[in-house]
């Protein structure tokens, strides 16, 4: 008991011991590829691991909405310059069917009341009908740009509705309470394993 050799050997043997058998269990989130530090509770790692899914999840969403912004903002300037076409082939339209207007009722009249023009009046009121026929195509062209906005506005609420399920997906994957926490096993590394003192007690 008194040999210093001896308790330098039981100190080894105590460093062997620890070495092979002890652990500290640490609260750990392979997901994440953290795990608590000595001392922290289950508790107070999972406030962690709100702090880091949150920014996690903030930094998912803002990378979404700017993969998605792109295809958003080409789909709104599309429905401008459809908006644009629309009001165009509507004004034209306008102006076609008044002028159209104005010629079948002139030649009309001049049918009626020409005399001896009758041949002049009927070839205004054959071009007045052409015109008809025209104003017709302009009013065909308008209905054409209208359709155009409903399609593009509809891929502009389905990309939306797209968008929306994947934010909400991300708040569901990086949702705390759901996230799974285990125990993580840390074996010592023997070069941090030193007993510093070894004393022989009994009790009588």
């Amino acid at each position: 008991m008194l040999s210093a050799r001896d308790h330098k050997r039981w100190a080894a043997a105590l460093e062997d011991h620890v070495y092979r058998n002890a652990s500290l269990e640490l609260p750990s989130c392979p997901a994440l590829k953290l795990t608590a530090t000595a001392g922290m509770s289950e508790g107070e790692f999972r406030s962690r691991l709100a702090l880091a899914l949150r920014e996690k999840r903030d930094a998912a969403v803002e990378a979404l909405r700017r993969k998605y912004g792109t295809k958003l903002s080409a789909l709104e300037d599309r429905e401008r310059r459809a908006l644009q076409k629309v009001e165009k082939e509507k004004a034209q339209a306008s102006d076609k069917t008044l002028s159209t207007a104005l010629s079948v009722g002139g030649s009309l009249l001049g049918a009626l009341f020409g005399g001896g023009r009758r041949g002049s009046a009927i070839s205004k009121a054959s071009s007045a009908a052409r015109r008809v026929s025209g104003a017709s195509k302009e009013r065909a062209d308008v209905a054409h740009a209208e359709a155009d906005v409903e399609a593009i506005r509809n891929q502009l609420e389905a990309l939306n509705a797209e968008l929306e399920a994947e934010v909400a997906r991300l708040e569901s994957e990086f949702d705390p309470a759901t996230i799974a926490v285990e125990t993580a096993s840390v074996k010592p590394r023997k070069a941090d394993i030193a007993v510093e003192d070894m004393a022989l007690v009994w009790v009588p």
